[in-house]
């Protein structure tokens, strides 16, 4: 019985992760918008309260994130950026990923999550509008010399250690 309910809830995100992207593709074209901004934020609200309540864990943590940058947009403490802009678009295209595999099975998949979470959490930590300019002013510096940040997620398993691995 509780799968039925999760496949409806999983059906009914989607529907709103697909409202977050349509408000989101609107906002790049009004970045001052506050009605846009009210409803990604409303939509983003939903889909954690939901993921948490079906037991979708990391969706409800990545997601509850976003809520939190947003709100920090709703406050007028972080503007809409090009950068923020391309970080939530991503993100999106990460949640309906999450929906349809909550177990981050693949080593990609959990790189990709881990480096999202970190720029959302960096936007979050910088609440102020000229550092977050600053560090896209730098990232864009980054990305005119070629240069490639890589993310390295991990994992061991539990035994490591029974076969003479040594994991550093």
């Amino acid at each position: 019985m509780i799968d039925k309910f999760r496949a409806k809830f999983v059906e009914e995100s989607l529907d709103n992760v697909h409202d977050l992207e349509e408000a989101l593709l609107l906002l790049e074209k009004d970045k001052s918008d506050k009605e846009i901004i009210e409803r990604i934020f409303r939509a983003m609200h939903s889909l954690k309260g939901g993921g948490a309540m079906f037991g979708f864990n990391l969706l409800s943590e990545f997601t509850h994130h976003l809520e939190t940058l947003y709100d920090l947009v709703r406050e007028d403490k972080i503007k809409i950026t090009r950068g923020l802009l391309d970080i939530t678009l991503a993100s999106v295209d990460h949640m309906k990923m999450l929906l349809e595999n909550e177990e981050l099975n693949s080593p990609e998949f959990k790189a990709k999550h881990f480096d999202l979470s970190i720029q959302i959490k960096n936007y979050i930590e910088n609440d102020s509008v000229d550092e977050v300019a600053q560090i896209e002013e730098i990232s864009e510096l980054k990305e005119e010399s070629k240069n490639k940040t890589y993310y390295i997620y991990f994992e061991p398993e539990k035994d490591i250690f029974k076969d003479g691995t040594n994991p550093l």
